[in-house]
């Protein structure tokens, strides 16, 4: 497997199962990498119907704030 602390722009970091309440676990690595802690909000990008990656809310709201504040664009949710 991949070391996940290396500079890639695409990478497999763990492998996690979907348990019978549909919950998943976020392997140790992903979650040190992405700094994620209990009860962190996440949300899963898809591409195709294909997950390309999880990114913590946080991340994704920082990015919306900046791309808002920027002149001369419109941001569409």
């Amino acid at each position: 497997m991949t070391d996940c602390k290396k500079q890639h722009t695409l990478r497999i970091c763990g492998t996690g199962n979907v348990g019978a309440k549909w919950q998943i676990v976020i392997p140790k690595e992903v979650r040190d990498i992405l700094w994620l802690l209990p009860g962190d909000s996440v949300s899963f990008m898809l591409k195709d119907e294909k997950i390309l990656g999880v990114i913590p809310n946080e991340t994704i709201d920082t990015m919306l704030e900046y791309v808002a504040s920027e002149k001369n664009i419109t941001l569409i949710k």
